[in-house]
């Protein structure tokens, strides 16, 4: 038993500043090297030369990995391991109520390349409607639709910050450089599973289904930004580019589909799927 004991506290894992720097340094290279899509579990495992499980477990945190993997993977963004980026696993709770409770309390976040909106003034009644919209009356789908450059970016970053704390997920992801919704899916998916969900089939219906299956078991927010990007211009302004039709069967499912959670839009131009606006 007490061997059993020894093995389970071996290893580090990543401190809160640890973990922070780390994603700051990744959410970077991100939107330099990777149109602001948040990396797949699999492109960290190629970036890192880690295991994908390994992977997994260094960005949640809770099971300890060794020091030189914390290295190998600071190394591949650039950035050396310091002495306060890590910490031993045991300071996590061990006893399975207090895990449960301690796992209640964190919500976890993936913000992609949202800006900073440290300066933030007015807007007071837009978010005050939404924060009803999405709190009390419990909106699966809200379409946030203006003409570019009023702040609706801005204003979807503001709403995620002060609501973050009642959502279990939050997801923050811009469309600026119009990611497949395959690849949308999985960045959700991968991250709602924490890491768990890496081999997903290139079906569009599975990864939606899949997707739901998390929205109806976990309380989350997901943002997707500029949507309209995936938008024919003109006449057909709210149709869906070709090889981009998969969006509005997403957008569908989630606004039809019982689920505890909320997918914010925004957008120059209504999607011809949404449900409120």
């Amino acid at each position: 038993m007490r061997k059993q004991q020894l093995r389970g506290k071996r290893g580090v894992v990543l401190t809160s500043e640890g973990w922070q720097r780390l994603q700051e340094t990744q959410r970077e290279s991100e939107s330099r090297e990777n149109f602001g899509v948040p990396y797949t579990i699999e492109a960290l495992s190629d970036r890192t030369h880690l295991d994908p499980a390994t992977v997994s477990k260094v960005l949640h945190r809770e099971v300890g990995v060794d020091r030189r993997t914390l290295e190998r993977f600071f190394h591949a963004f650039g950035l050396g391991l310091c002495k306060t980026d890590y910490t031993k696993p045991d300071v996590v709770p061990k006893n399975p109520q207090e895990f449960s409770d301690y796992k209640k309390n964190q919500t976890w976040q993936n913000w992609g390349d949202a800006p900073d909106v440290s300066v933030f003034y007015g807007r007071t009644q837009e978010l005050h409607i939404l924060q009803q919209w999405i709190l009390d009356e419990h909106c699966r789908l809200i379409t946030l639709i203006g003409i570019g450059g009023i702040g609706k970016t801005t204003l979807s970053v503001k709403l995620a910050q002060q609501l973050v704390e009642q959502f279990d997920y939050l997801i923050w992801l811009s469309l600026r450089n119009a990611p497949p919704p395959l690849e949308v899916l999985a960045t959700g998916v991968q991250f709602l599973s924490n890491g768990e969900e890496t081999d997903l089939p290139k079906d569009i219906s599975y990864r939606i289904n899949c997707l739901l299956k998390y929205l109806q078991n976990k309380r989350c927010l997901l943002i997707l930004d500029n949507i309209d990007t995936i938008f024919f211009e003109g006449n057909y302004a709210g149709s869906y580019l070709e090889g981009y039709e998969g969006y509005g069967e997403v957008f569908r499912k989630i606004g039809e589909t019982s689920h505890q959670s909320c997918l914010l839009l925004t957008s120059r131009e209504k999607p011809k799927r949404s449900c409120r606006h």
